[in-house]
């Protein structure tokens, strides 16, 4: 069950970093039902992805080449954007509000229900938030995640991604009940992808 690999960045609360990299690109994507121009940052260990939906996503991956109307998504976050371990508990607090950093838990992060629903080892219910996005080895899959989750519960994700999409993409990885009709095609391996695009370690297709 453990199978792992492994925004809209808020540039004002990055302290120094306040500039975008220098690497920045510009992607003119085709796929599904209109144009999508895209700015994925590099280089630096807080820079994020694109907090592509889901829907788009699937779209861009089945057509490449279909025509697409002009559209932008926000920035998401990496890991370290919430968990670098150097952070003062109070710019913490600022990146994760409303979500509280030394309470929340995979059990009870902050909103009912949990849309971490089985909890793979090796984590339990109790295991904080911050613990699993400060966590190595082969936790990928769920560091990402939980950074998704902070990605929509602080609102970087715009409307493009829900706290049901983290909730299925969860259940895919580890277990559970997949609510909506899009992931029922969607595998590990799906997931995987699609939180390389918000994470920032790949673009789009």
């Amino acid at each position: 069950m453990n199978q792992e690999n492994a925004g809209k960045q808020s540039i004002d609360d990055l302290g120094t970093n306040t500039q975008p990299s220098s690497s920045r690109r510009k992607l003119l994507l085709s796929g599904g039902a209109g144009s999508v121009l895209l700015s994925v940052k590099s280089g630096s260990a807080l820079a994020g992805g694109v907090c592509v939906s889901p829907s788009a996503y699937s779209s861009i991956k089945i057509s490449t080449h279909a025509s697409r109307t002009p559209g932008a998504f926000p920035n998401c976050s990496s890991h370290g954007f919430y968990g670098a371990p150097g952070l003062s508990d109070t710019t913490r607090a600022g990146r994760w509000y409303p979500v509280d950093p030394l309470t929340a838990t995979l059990s009870a992060p902050g909103t009912m229900p949990s849309p971490f629903s089985t909890i793979p080892s090796p984590f339990s219910g109790t295991t904080k938030l911050l613990e699993v996005l400060q966590a190595g080895g082969s936790t990928a899959n769920s560091r990402d995640l939980v950074t998704l989750y902070l990605d929509v519960r602080t609102g970087r994700s715009g409307a493009f991604i829900t706290l049901d999409d983290v909730a299925d993409m969860w259940a895919i990885c580890f277990g559970g009940t997949v609510t909506q009709p899009l992931y029922t095609t969607w595998t590990i391996a799906d997931v995987r992808g699609f939180l390389d695009i918000t994470v920032g370690n790949s673009t789009l297709p």
